[in-house]
Protein backbone atom coordinates (compact mmCIF):
# COMPACT_ATOMS: atom_id res chain seq x y z
CA UNK A 1 0.00 0.00 0.00
CA UNK A 2 1.32 3.44 -0.94
CA UNK A 3 1.41 5.95 1.92
CA UNK A 4 3.02 8.84 0.07
CA UNK A 5 5.03 9.85 -2.95
CA UNK A 6 6.99 13.10 -2.89
CA UNK A 7 8.97 14.63 -5.70
CA UNK A 8 11.21 17.65 -5.48
CA UNK A 9 11.77 20.25 -8.19
CA UNK A 10 14.57 19.36 -10.59
CA UNK A 11 18.01 20.64 -9.69
CA UNK A 12 20.43 21.57 -12.43
CA UNK A 13 23.76 19.89 -11.73
CA UNK A 14 25.75 20.72 -14.82
CA UNK A 15 25.33 22.98 -17.84
CA UNK A 16 27.24 23.43 -21.07
CA UNK A 17 26.83 27.21 -20.57
CA UNK A 18 25.59 28.43 -17.18
CA UNK A 19 24.58 31.80 -18.67
CA UNK A 20 22.43 30.28 -21.43
CA UNK A 21 19.20 28.60 -20.18
CA UNK A 22 18.79 26.84 -23.52
CA UNK A 23 22.22 25.17 -23.34
CA UNK A 24 22.28 21.41 -22.71
CA UNK A 25 22.25 20.54 -19.00
CA UNK A 26 22.01 17.62 -16.57
CA UNK A 27 19.17 17.64 -14.03
CA UNK A 28 18.63 15.63 -10.86
CA UNK A 29 15.08 14.53 -9.99
CA UNK A 30 14.49 13.34 -6.39
CA UNK A 31 11.64 11.03 -5.42
CA UNK A 32 10.66 9.69 -2.00
CA UNK A 33 8.21 6.81 -1.55
CA UNK A 34 6.63 5.47 1.63
CA UNK A 35 5.02 2.06 1.24
CA UNK A 36 3.50 -0.50 3.58
CA UNK A 37 3.70 -4.28 3.19
CA UNK A 38 5.28 -7.47 4.35
CA UNK A 39 9.01 -7.99 3.96
CA UNK A 40 8.39 -10.34 1.04
CA UNK A 41 6.10 -7.84 -0.73
CA UNK A 42 8.68 -5.09 -0.29
CA UNK A 43 11.48 -7.35 -1.52
CA UNK A 44 9.54 -8.20 -4.69
CA UNK A 45 8.75 -4.50 -5.27
CA UNK A 46 12.42 -3.55 -4.95
CA UNK A 47 13.40 -6.31 -7.37
CA UNK A 48 10.89 -4.96 -9.91
CA UNK A 49 12.39 -1.47 -9.58
CA UNK A 50 15.88 -2.84 -10.18
CA UNK A 51 14.62 -4.60 -13.31
CA UNK A 52 13.38 -1.35 -14.90
CA UNK A 53 15.20 -0.23 -18.05
CA UNK A 54 15.70 3.27 -16.55
CA UNK A 55 18.43 3.71 -13.97
CA UNK A 56 17.49 4.91 -10.50
CA UNK A 57 20.14 5.90 -7.99
CA UNK A 58 19.20 4.73 -4.50
CA UNK A 59 19.85 7.35 -1.83
CA UNK A 60 18.11 5.81 1.18
CA UNK A 61 16.27 2.61 1.98
CA UNK A 62 14.75 1.97 5.38
CA UNK A 63 12.38 -0.85 6.30
CA UNK A 64 10.88 -0.76 9.78
CA UNK A 65 8.39 -3.09 11.43
CA UNK A 66 6.09 -1.81 14.14
CA UNK A 67 3.51 -4.58 13.94
CA UNK A 68 4.62 -7.91 12.47
CA UNK A 69 4.29 -8.97 9.66
CA UNK A 70 3.64 -5.53 8.13
CA UNK A 71 6.33 -2.92 7.84
CA UNK A 72 6.96 0.45 6.25
CA UNK A 73 9.47 1.11 3.50
CA UNK A 74 11.04 4.51 3.01
CA UNK A 75 12.77 4.65 -0.36
CA UNK A 76 14.54 7.77 -1.61
CA UNK A 77 15.86 7.63 -5.17
CA UNK A 78 16.92 10.03 -7.89
CA UNK A 79 17.40 10.07 -11.63
CA UNK A 80 19.70 12.09 -13.83
CA UNK A 81 18.36 13.46 -17.08
CA UNK A 82 18.98 16.00 -19.80
CA UNK A 83 15.35 17.08 -19.34
CA UNK A 84 14.18 19.39 -16.58
CA UNK A 85 10.73 17.76 -16.51
CA UNK A 86 10.25 14.80 -14.18
CA UNK A 87 10.58 11.57 -16.11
Amino acid sequence: RVHSIKSSPARQLLSADKDDRSAPAIYRHDLELRLEGTFEQVRRYLQSIEALPQTLVWDELTFSVERYPRGELLLAVHTLSAREELI
